[in-house]
């Protein structure tokens, strides 16, 4: 019974993330409840010391909220909205490697993860709305909201005072009006928002492409191998595979051995595979097939090169899981990647973002208001 509880939760987090890409809201959120009660479950269920847990739920996180990023590439049209939700993730996974460098819990304040919250908010406006009708303003104050008025907090009440919700609610009754009573301006505000808010551009809907046309495959593949894309594809494997290391327990690796065995990796399989594709002429056919070809490089690259080469830094046991977790978010990453323009648009000035703002704002006003 035991064993049957851990699989059928470790399998609600491994599979969820799957369908970010396609049902991204309701995905999501499946993968947040299973984050906020699999502790839980395990502790009315087998009880006992659950320390042995917690890399398996950093890692976790990292492996779903890896998922939220690479759709975002893929379902965000608006440029500006993708480039905050991309330094929101990066800064997080950055907070996530320090603290498993340092088990300093205090950087997961200074590094809070605002981005699922903004992914969440992001994808509740698309379900019947355009989001690329919001100002930059309005983007970038959502996303500064969420992390000073909720994760921060959020984050000190877990990570550095250690408060577990519910000791507190039994210590303190009084919580429960504070509560009901933060709840009830959330939801004014939410009613508020959704009435003065136009008309909305399309049926309420939860999958992605039933509104908006997917994205054609560019081919960045016929580019330059070394380039930004290259380096943003290193950064996320390297920072993730650091993360997803951990999920072994009691690792012997040392860290900066691992990032740069998986940084290897990565390198040396992106160079295989673009070179692969390069001679082929034509980009793979489906998600499947990339892969597998992805897994295999891993898997040859693993078995044919020197240990010297590679460090020696893979963890003994579950390496091949690390690789299969890593290569498919490798493959994602590309096919998410490569539906966005090689280069980032250069971002207007503040100056003009911020007189389209009052001139919009203007134009909302009544006749004579003001006067």
């Amino acid at each position: 019974m035991d064993a049957f509880v851990v699989i059928a939760v470790v399998a609600v987090r491994f599979i969820a993330p799957l369908f970010i890409l396609k049902f991204p809201l309701p995905a999501i959120l499946v993968c947040l409840v299973a984050d906020a009660v699999d502790q839980t479950i395990f502790q009315a269920t087998i009880g006992g010391d659950l320390t042995w847990y917690q890399s398996y739920d950093k890692s976790l996180d990292v492996y779903y909220l890896g998922f939220a990023f690479i759709s975002t590439m893929t379902n965000w049209r608006d440029e500006r909205a993708f480039r905050v939700s991309r330094f929101l993730f990066f800064w997080r996974l950055i907070g996530v490697v320090i603290f498993e460098l340092t088990q300093w819990r205090f950087v997961l304040l200074l590094f809070p993860n605002a981005f699922e919250y903004f992914f969440i908010a992001y994808e509740t406006i698309r379900t019947r709305w355009n989001p690329e009708r919001l100002a930059v303003l309005t983007v970038v104050g959502m996303a500064v909201g969420i992390t000073v008025f909720v994760k921060v907090p959020q984050e000190m009440w877990i990570h550095v005072l250690k408060l577990d919700l519910s000791d507190a609610l039994d210590a303190n009754p009084g919580l429960w009006g504070v509560m009901a009573a933060f709840f009830l301006v959330v939801g004014i505000a939410a009613v508020k928002v959704v009435r003065q808010a136009r008309d909305p551009d399309w049926d309420f809907t939860l999958a992605v492409d039933r509104h908006l046309p997917r994205r054609p495959q560019l081919g960045l593949r016929h580019e330059k191998l070394v380039d930004g894309i290259l380096l943003e594809k290193l950064a996320f494997l390297t920072l993730a595979g650091v993360v997803l290391a951990h999920m072994v327990p009691e690792l012997t690796v040392n860290n900066a051995r691992l990032a740069v065995t998986v940084a290897l990796l990565v390198l040396l399989n992106t160079l295989v595979t673009e070179l692969w594709q390069h001679r082929r002429g034509e980009g793979w056919s489906t998600t499947m097939r990339e892969f597998g070809v992805v897994l295999l490089v891993n898997v040859l690259l693993l078995a044919l090169l020197p240990e010297w080469l590679l460090s020696g830094g893979l963890p003994e046991e579950d390496s091949a899981f690390l690789v299969v977790l890593l290569s498919l978010l490798a493959t994602m990453f590309d096919r998410g990647r490569d539906t966005r323009p090689p280069v980032d648009p250069t971002p207007r000035p503040f100056r003009e973002a911020w007189g389209d703002w009052q001139a919009r704002r203007a134009a909302r006003e009544p006749a004579g208001h003001g006067g």
